[in-house]
């Protein structure tokens, strides 16, 4: 059975890995984002953003399980729904950011540091299809530092292909692309530079990112920018605020850049 993927990091004291999240009580995405798709191989499934004809941007925790040969071939797909695991466009390569470290990464070491920072940072993948995909538009990365920039509740759309339905703790039916709207939540932390929060409230037509969302996209308002991509959770309920990797940095914008 393949894991949905995504990180929890339990603020209190120590950070242990687990799958990626999922969008909670949100709304079926529909063609709303045709360019977000999920990426998978034997053993473990996560989501992401094709943001040119041969370049989907997802986490490095989910790059990382796609360059373990012994987990199988990876995949690509953009179809709404990927229940049947369509094996739609071929992996050719992935790559993590520079300065990629995780506790339970397959091919990086552990990372130095407390907290946030000593479970996992720089959390960006990039994964080459060996196909080039045509579609009408892509996903769009952001200007430099953007996220510095913008005030506190700032209105953002998060887009994945994991658990649906918060039933005690993380159940529910997963790989179908989904949607919800969150905000910012601005706060000063060591790991500000390399991350930022976005609320999980499951009320107020809010919604949230779980298990299997990791790697999908925090897009700024209802446009097709990325600010982010969905890293970790705060607890293993998926509740009260998640945290995404920075992709708006001048350093790790020029890394993306590399493969367009």
């Amino acid at each position: 059975m393949r894991k949905l993927v995504f990180l929890v990091t339990l603020v209190a004291a120590l950070a242990v890995a687990s799958p990626a999240q999922a969008i909670i009580h949100g709304d079926p995405d529909g063609n709303r984002h045709p360019y977000v798709g999920m990426t998978f191989n034997d053993d473990f499934v996560c989501s992401g953003t094709l943001i040119a004809p041969k370049v989907f941007l997802t986490a490095g925790h989910c790059s990382d399980f796609l360059r373990v040969p012994s987990q199988g071939q990876g995949w690509v797909t953009f179809q709404e729904d990927g229940t049947a695991f369509p094996e739609d466009h071929k992996v050719a390569a992935a790559y993590t950011a520079p300065g990629f470290c995780n506790d339970d990464a397959f091919t990086v070491p552990d990372c130095p540091g407390q907290g946030v920072l000593g479970f996992v940072q720089n959390d960006v993948g990039v994964v080459i299809l060996a196909d080039a995909v045509s579609m009408s538009r892509y996903g769009r990365l952001p200007g430099p530092n953007v996220v510095s920039q913008l005030p506190m509740m700032t209105p953002v759309t998060p887009v994945g292909y994991g658990i649906r339905v918060r039933l005690n703790k993380y159940h529910g039916e997963a790989f179908q692309r989904f949607f919800t709207h969150s905000n910012l939540i601005q706060s000063q932390q060591p790991w500000s530079s390399l991350f930022y929060k976005i609320s999980s409230n499951f009320g107020q037509n809010r919604g949230a990112t779980c298990f299997g969302d990791s790697g999908g996209p925090d897009f700024l308002r209802s446009s097709r920018t990325i600010l982010g991509v969905h890293s970790f959770v705060n607890n293993l309920n998926c509740a009260g605020w998640s945290g995404s990797a920075r992709v708006d940095t001048p350093a790790m914008l020029a890394w993306i850049r590399s493969f367009m």
